[in-house]
């Protein structure tokens, strides 16, 4: 079963897919359809939510992206640790197998083989350097362009015809590459690491030290202090001294060694090891955690902000309105009234508030003053301060009586603190009535309104409106 614990890449382009197909089915239906998860997902972080109402469309008529070879990072992670373990175990071969007769010379190996890896850790660094000064942007992200990660995965969506969000998927592909990076360098260095202690542990080697130019012994060993550093303190054994340096020089075109000498040249491969720990393995590790720690904050940030999953979030742990059920006679009696739009337009210190532009299908009624509502989360919230620093006003909200009452209504409503009396203004479809059925359902909507608490306070009135034609007197 999969877990909703972590998000992975995946899950953020299964979720695309998801939202997409969404978009074809109508708002009610999805707010019946995600409001079932509540109880499951209740107290729970807002991304193991949304990985539960993921795992929960897997089962949808939905192109999947699981079946596509692109998408199975598994895979392409254990290729990549084979691959490198078996480059670990060449590049070690082939520099100590080659010189089974001669000493290896300490330089050429610490520059073949330690120097090159951090030279790729510092260009890791810079690259990331360059990704955040440029806001994760996939286009001009450094790293993103030379990473080869990144066209790998451009050239198997171009063969999926998968279209990959690049714009949303920036930061969480950089670190992605990252720690795959890392995880290629911690393979390779293990298993050169452990070739290399099989080879000395089995045949005779032996290493010196030599350069073309002038270096003398007191800088080289100023050199081999330099680098070990940071173990000579824990592994003393694992340091060069000054003797060693001196008996193990090799002088051009020499070809044979006192016994002092040749004992001397084994001293070196402890240092040689901790070099390959120290500089080729630990920094591995320490980006690989890091790039661990911050993938993993990306793709959740990248997940629960992606478009379309805040609305997801928003329908679980909103309660829906059931419209099914009806209201008694008295509660219509007390919250029903018939009313033409001219005696509603020429109420004094009323505020007016267009709910989803309902009264562009009412022409008859059409204040020189009225506010919009329910387009926008932000807008709403302004409208609703703003309406709260007036005191003991009466608010009428037309509305469109052929669509069902919403959470989004609900809690507009509710969050009206000094709001006197409520028209809630039922405006029908051109030429159409409204149905007993849509009646019914705003009925209940005011109970439950009631039973939130908004009618129990002093004075506090909600009001059914339902818009007449003001020649025959009968409901539109």
């Amino acid at each position: 079963m999969t877990s909703i614990d972590s998000v992975k890449l995946i899950d953020i382009l299964q979720l695309d897919q998801h939202l997409q197909a969404d978009e074809t089915i109508p708002l009610w239906q999805r707010q019946t359809r995600d409001r079932k998860f509540a109880a499951e997902a209740s107290g729970l972080p807002a991304h193991k939510q949304l990985k539960l109402w993921l795992i929960s469309q897997q089962n949808k008529d939905v192109k999947s992206t699981s079946g596509m070879p692109f998408f199975k990072p598994e895979i392409i992670t254990t290729l990549s640790i084979v691959a490198a373990s078996c480059l670990g175990i060449v590049c070690i071969a082939g520099l100590l197998v080659p010189y089974a007769q001669q000493p290896l010379n300490v330089l050429f190996f610490l520059a073949s083989f330690i120097g090159v890896q951090l030279l790729l850790v510092l260009f890791t660094l810079i690259s990331l350097f360059f990704w955040w000064t440029n806001s994760g942007n996939a286009n001009n992200s450094l790293w993103l362009q030379f990473n080869p990660g990144k066209h790998l995965f451009a050239f198997m969506a171009k063969k999926t015809s998968v279209v990959l969000p690049w714009s949303y998927l920036s930061s969480s592909l950089s670190w992605s590459f990252v720690r795959w990076g890392q995880i290629v360098g911690i393979s390779f260095n293990i298993a050169a690491l452990v070739t290399f202690i099989l080879i000395l542990a089995f045949s005779d080697r032996s290493f010196s030290w030599s350069s073309t130019f002038q270096v003398s012994d007191q800088n080289m060993h100023t050199f081999a202090q330099v680098i070990a550093a940071p173990w000579s303190w824990v592994f003393p054994q694992a340091d060069i001294d000054m003797q060693t340096i001196v008996t193990t020089r090799q002088q051009a075109l020499q070809s044979v060694f006192s016994t002092q000498q040749v004992h001397a040249m084994r001293s070196w491969w402890p240092f040689l090891v901790g070099c390959m720990v120290t500089y080729g393995l630990i920094p591995r590790l320490i980006l690989f955690f890091l790039s661990t720690v911050y993938l993993k904050r990306t793709l959740i940030h990248t997940f629960i902000n992606y478009p379309g999953a805040q609305a997801v979030l928003y329908r679980i742990n909103t309660p829906v309105i059931n419209t099914q059920r009806h209201t008694s006679e008295t509660e219509d009696k007390n919250t029903q009234q018939n009313i033409p739009a001219s005696s509603l337009a020429t109420l004094k210190n009323i505020s007016v508030i267009d709910w989803v532009n309902a009264l562009d299908n009412y022409p008859e009624f059409q204040p020189q003053t009225k506010l919009k509502a329910g387009l926008n989360l932000k807008e709403d919230q302004s409208l609703i301060k703003k309406l709260n620093q007036q005191t003991n006003y009466e608010l009428l909200i037309a509305l469109k009586s052929w669509e069902p009452p919403i959470a989004d209504l609900k809690d507009f409503i509710l969050s009206l603190s000094t709001c006197n009396k409520l028209h809630l203004f039922l405006v029908p479809l051109p030429n159409k009535e409204i149905k007993e059925r849509e009646l019914s359902s705003w009925k209940k909507f005011v109970s439950e309104l009631s039973s939130a608490g908004l009618a129990s306070e002093k004075h506090r009135k909600i009001q059914i409106d339902i818009a007449l034609d003001e020649k025959t007197g009968e409901k539109h």
